[in-house]
């Protein structure tokens, strides 16, 4: 198993022992994951209600 590069600058590293580059990167990560996340669900709410609405139409 390789060992993680050691890190020489530790004055770059944050609280949680990421760059802010890295940090950054892994927030876009994050952010994009919820998005499709909520798209899927959209999608999902959808398909159920074409199928068998919850709200019927009036009349």
């Amino acid at each position: 198993m390789a060992d993680a590069p050691a890190v020489t600058n530790y004055k770059n590293l944050n609280r949680t022992g990421l760059t802010d580059d890295e940090a950054k990167a892994f927030h876009a990560m994050f952010q994009r994951g919820g998005q499709v996340f909520f798209a899927i669900c959209l999608l999902a709410h959808f398909l159920v209600w074409a199928w068998m609405p919850w709200y019927p139409a009036a009349g």
